[in-house]
């Protein structure tokens, strides 16, 4: 495995940092999580799909220009 030094604003340090404890995982967890998300993101994109909150059937939210 690869690796990698990034400089982040503080805001997304936070984020991260509270994320991984809430969900009990490590800063780096979380970071790959995202990093999934957005490769998804980008393959159904590129299928003409897009981003979105469901409940149930019902679409709440959308995310344009993800």
């Amino acid at each position: 495995m690869a690796r990698m030094t990034i400089e982040l604003p503080n805001e997304i340090v936070e984020t991260v940092t509270q994320t991984a404890g809430t969900l009990c995982v490590s800063k780096v967890e979380v970071l790959r999580r995202m990093f999934t998300i957005l490769r998804i993101t980008q393959e159904e994109k590129k299928k003409g799909n897009g981003l979105g909150i469901v409940n149930g059937d019902k679409v709440v939210a959308r995310f344009i220009g993800v």
